[in-house]
C-alpha cells in the first residue's frame, strides 16, 4: 500500500497567505484551503486533515472560535494561530483554546517548515496518550510564551 501524504488545512482571508502556504508545503503534504470560518469547518469534517493553519481574524466568525469548534471534533488535531495582529494576550488565549502553536506574521518559509515537521514529522505513526498530550501542551505554551516575551518586546533603533 503506498504511503499516504499528510493532509493540511489552511484557513486565511488572504489569498497570498493561503497560496503561500500551499507553495511552501504543497511538495510534502496535501494542502487544502478555506478563506472564512464556516467553510474551514466544513472542509475539516470531510478532509480530516492531520494539522492546521489558522488566522485569528477571519471575516465570518473568529478565529479562536473555529479553533474551538475543531478541537470539539476532534482534539488530537494540532492547530496552528497565524495572526498580523499578534499580541501576548491573544497568543496566550489562543494557546489556552488549544492552539498547538502561534506564528505571528509575516512569517518565513523556514519558520513555516520547522513548525509543521515538529507538529506532524516524528508523529506520523504514532498516537500520543493523553498524558503525553498533556504535557507535550503544556511544554508547548510555555516555549510560545517565552518566544513571544523574547521576541514581541525588542526595541527597534
Amino acid at each position: 500500500m503506498p504511503d499516504q501524504r499528510l493532509k493540511i488545512l489552511v484557513v486565511d482571508d488572504d489569498e497570498g497567505v493561503r497560496d503561500s502556504l500551499k507553495v511552501i508545503l504543497e511538495d510534502e503534504y496535501d494542502v487544502w484551503d478555506a478563506d472564512g470560518g464556516k467553510k474551514a469547518l466544513n472542509v475539516f469534517m470531510s478532509m480530516k486533515p492531520n494539522l492546521v493553519f489558522l488566522d485569528l481574524v477571519l471575516p465570518d466568525m473568529g478565529g479562536v472560535d473555529v479553533l474551538e469548534k475543531i478541537k470539539r471534533l476532534c482534539p488530537m488535531t494540532p492547530v496552528v494561530i497565524l495572526t498580523a495582529y499578534s499580541n501576548i494576550n491573544s497568543a496566550l488565549h489562543a494557546i489556552e483554546s488549544g492552539a498547538s502553536d502561534y506564528i505571528p506574521k509575516p512569517f518565513s518559509v523556514e519558520e513555516i517548515q520547522v513548525r509543521t515537521a515538529e507538529l506532524l514529522g516524528n508523529e506520523k505513526n504514532r498516537p500520543l496518550d493523553c498524558e503525553s498530550f498533556r504535557q507535550r501542551w503544556l511544554t508547548r505554551k510555555k516555549d510560545i510564551r517565552e518566544r513571544f516575551l523574547t521576541t514581541a518586546f525588542v526595541p527597534t533603533s
